[in-house]
């Protein structure tokens, strides 16, 4: 399951993606890409009330509708 609080949280302390991928257990291309689609939708850390992981799960991922990994 990817933690896309935990990839922009480590982000906004300065982890680069190696860093980020090798603590999440991650691959390189899942954190680039979350990364690229949260700067697209300007989606920063903190992210405050509406900051559950299916909810940026939604916020990255319009339209494809059903669950983040099962987190729905």
């Amino acid at each position: 399951m990817v933690d896309y609080r935990e990839i922009l949280r480590l982000q906004s302390l300065g982890h680069n993606i190696t860093q980020i991928a090798g603590s999440l257990r991650s691959s390189r291309n899942t954190v680039r890409e979350v990364e690229r689609l949260a700067d697209e939708k300007g989606i920063r850390w903190p992210l405050g009330e509406g900051g559950t992981n299916p909810q940026v799960f939604s916020l990255l991922y319009p339209g494809r509708g059903g669950t983040a990994n099962g987190l729905l």
